[in-house]
């Protein structure tokens, strides 16, 4: 693919980047961007011009050497100055067609001075004051030259102003649409990592989920063992304790039995003792007060046996001669009776054997 190209307006060879893409696109007619903003670059001489070779004139119209050497330098140079007037005015009118209406009005007005100028200059000697026109030519060229290269700068100046502004626009809104576009991406890029990295992170926590519940499930296992080794050893310890503390209880429950049953037999015999004491006491004291009212009442009762045997044998002696049958003995006469010694006899040990039932009883209670 070739990387230069003639300008066709300026005849030099330039790079790619001397020419707009639009310009570039059309080949051979092609401008560069110079001579479309009215400022094209200064001509390339070649670098080995081949020199025009004119032709020898006739004897006869042979001129004196300086002379001919004279006229095709000015020949040669009203001929660059009438192409390079073409030129400028080539480029001039696309300018001044751009330009404000005052600079096209003056352009007008120089370029009719001039032709006037020129046809006039033409009308007169032209060989004669060829010399002088082409100067006078080129004066004016020079100065509409100069005029018109500044218009031209101006317009391309401000042209050139117009094109970096808009070029800067759009490489503005390039760039913002690129950057839109890279920040979209990146956005979408980053989005789709993050969704990733979440997926990703949501697998990793599962993972782990899974791994801390195992570990947790074995850790609890090894902990409910453990537990269950400490709980039985402290069961076993407890059960141990417990018994040996019942064991103790127990053996100080049955001292403090045996102690307050040997307290309370203890109690009891002593208690027994005096019961024993106090009913011997009485017993003995009934005993005596039996035998002391016995003997009282043995001897009322012989004082009264006595006195009614007394009597007795009183009314027995009176009557015994009165009575035909004989008297009963005396002593069946006392069994029968209510106050013999039999009878009284019986009576006191009655009496002692209700008392010694009744002493009994007492002891018992």
């Amino acid at each position: 693919m070739s990387t230069s190209r003639t300008c066709s307006s300026c005849t030099n060879d330039l790079t790619r980047a001397d020419f707009s893409k639009n310009q570039w696109q059309k080949g051979p007619n092609a401008k560069c961007k110079g001579c479309i903003s009215g400022n094209p670059p200064p001509k390339k001489e070649p670098e080995n011009p081949v020199p025009e070779i004119s032709p020898s004139p006739s004897p006869e119209l042979r001129e004196p050497a300086e002379d001919v050497v004279k006229k095709e330098e000015e020949e040669q140079a009203a001929a660059a100055a009438a192409a390079e007037k073409e030129r400028i005015e080539a480029e001039a009118a696309a300018a001044k067609k751009a330009s404000e209406e005052a600079e096209a009005a003056k352009k007008a007005e120089e370029e009719k001075a001039a032709a006037e100028l020129a046809a006039k200059l033409k009308a007169e000697e032209e060989a004669k004051k060829k010399a002088e026109e082409e100067r006078i030519a080129a004066e004016l060229a020079a100065k509409k030259k100069a005029e018109e290269e500044k218009i031209a700068a101006e317009a391309a100046a401000k042209k050139r102003a117009e094109e970096e502004k808009i070029a800067a626009e759009l490489e503005a809104k390039k760039k913002a649409e690129e950057e839109a576009k890279k920040k979209a991406e990146e956005e979408k890029i980053a989005a789709e990592a993050a969704a990733k990295k979440a997926e990703e992170e949501k697998i990793a926590a599962e993972l782990e989920a899974k791994k801390k519940a195992e570990e947790d499930a074995k850790k609890k296992a090894e902990e409910e063992k453990i537990a269950a080794e400490i709980a039985a050893k402290k069961k076993a310890e407890e059960e141990k304790i417990a018994a040996e503390l019942e064991a103790k209880k127990q053996a100080e429950e049955e001292a403090k039995k045996k102690a307050e049953e040997e307290k309370i037999a203890a109690e009891a015999a002593a208690k027994k003792a005096e019961e024993e004491k106090i009913a011997a006491e009485l017993e003995a004291k009934k005993k005596a007060e039996e035998e002391a009212k016995k003997k009282a009442d043995e001897e009322k009762i012989a004082a009264e046996a006595a006195a009614k045997k007394a009597e007795e044998e009183k009314i027995a002696a009176a009557t015994v001669q009165t009575q035909e049958t004989p008297k009963e003995p005396v002593e069946k006469k006392e069994a029968v009776g209510a106050k013999t010694a039999t009878e009284a006899n019986d009576i006191a040990q009655k009496s002692d054997e209700e008392f010694t039932k009744e002493a009994e009883c007492c002891i018992i209670l």
